[in-house]
């Protein structure tokens, strides 16, 4: 077949060919973290979950990183002082040099919103979850 049989027709055009609309955007340790908690949950097709898989890509956070923030493993004890097998981690998100600048895919982004307003819906965020109020205000 020719160019010239492709005269006066529209051609086909495949969304696996057009680069999705991308947000870029920083986010600290805690951000990130917030990110990967909510992208474990998803459950949806095939192809949100590989857009999905190439940005959780960007948003790893690197044994470097975790060393410069401080990293700290506490072991969660129960009420008789024995280890349950749970830790509790801190780090701190102010050292400089920790915030990462990554683009996200658009499906990401409303992934990531929808999932953070389901849980204000639920009442489920609370002045602990500083990291999910703050990505949210990032995202919109």
């Amino acid at each position: 077949m020719t160019l010239k049989s492709y005269k006066g027709k529209k051609p086909i055009i495949s969304n696996y060919y057009i680069k999705p609309m991308t947000k870029e955007l920083s986010f600290t340790i805690s951000e990130r973290v917030a990110i990967s908690k909510i992208l474990n949950e998803f459950k949806g097709t095939l192809t949100v979950l590989a857009i999905l898989l190439d940005d959780i890509k960007k948003i790893a956070i690197t044994p470097e990183e975790w060393e410069k923030a401080g990293l700290k493993k506490t072991p969660v004890l129960d009420a008789q002082g024995t280890p349950t097998g749970q830790e509790n981690w801190n780090w701190n998100d102010g050292v400089e040099g920790l915030n990462k600048t990554v683009e996200l895919n658009s499906e990401t982004t409303l992934f990531l919103l929808n999932e953070i307003k389901a849980k204000e819906d639920k009442k489920e965020i609370t002045m602990a979850d500083i990291s999910l109020i703050t990505l949210k205000a990032k995202l919109v």
